[in-house]
C-alpha cells in the first residue's frame, strides 16, 4: 500500500495549486517565524523574472533607449528625436562634441555643470546638451557633429557668446540624423 500511495502523491503534486505559483509570489509568501519580503518592480520586469512572457504596454511613449534597441539597420543603436514634423531617426557614430565644462566630483561641480547646460540651451536651442558624470568628474558637452570642422565652427560661436571659458571639441560617440 505504501508503494502505491507515494507515486499517487507525486503525480497529484503539480495539481495542488502550489505549482501555479510564480517565483515572486513564492518569495512574497509569508511563513511563520520568517521575515517578510516586499518586491517593488515594474510589471515588465515581473513578467521577465517569472518567465510568463507577457509584455505590458502603457499609454506612455516609452523611453528612447527602449525604442532604439528594437530598431534594426546598419547601425547597432538608433534613437528617435521629436522634431517639428514628427520624429527624425538618429544613429550612433563617431564624431565630435564640444566640451564646455569639466569639474570635479562634488555636488557643487554637478550644479555648475547643470548651470552650463541651461546657459547653453538658452543660447543655442538647436544643440543637444549632455551633462554626465564620467568618473571622477562632471562634464558638460554640446552638439552632435560629424566632422571636426563643424565642431570648430560652433566652438567659435559658443566662445563668442561667452558661455564658458572652456570650449574645446572632443572626439566621442554622437547621435547623427539620417
Amino acid at each position: 500500500m505504501r508503494f502505491i500511495l507515494l507515486p499517487a502523491l507525486i503525480l497529484l503534486l503539480p495539481f495542488t495549486g502550489r505549482g501555479q505559483q510564480t517565483f515572486t509570489e513564492h518569495l512574497k509568501e509569508q511563513k511563520a517565524g520568517q521575515g517578510k519580503v516586499v518586491i517593488v518592480q515594474n510589471a515588465e520586469i515581473e513578467s521577465l523574472v517569472n518567465g510568463t512572457g507577457r509584455t505590458v504596454t502603457t499609454g506612455k511613449k516609452g523611453s528612447e533607449e527602449h525604442r532604439a534597441s528594437h530598431v534594426s539597420g546598419p547601425a547597432k543603436h538608433k534613437s528617435y528625436e521629436a522634431g517639428i514634423g514628427g520624429t527624425r531617426q538618429r544613429y550612433k557614430a563617431q564624431g565630435y562634441r564640444i566640451q564646455i565644462f569639466t569639474g570635479g566630483n562634488s555636488r557643487t561641480d554637478k550644479l555648475e555643470a547643470q548651470k552650463m547646460e541651461r546657459k547653453c540651451q538658452s543660447a543655442f536651442p538647436e544643440l543637444s546638451v549632455y551633462t554626465h558624470f564620467v568618473s571622477p568628474r562632471w562634464i558638460c558637452r554640446v552638439g552632435d557633429f560629424r566632422t571636426l570642422e563643424e565642431a570648430h565652427k560652433y566652438a567659435r560661436l559658443i566662445r563668442a557668446a561667452g558661455i564658458s571659458y572652456e570650449v574645446r571639441p572632443v572626439k566621442c560617440t554622437v547621435l547623427l540624423a539620417r
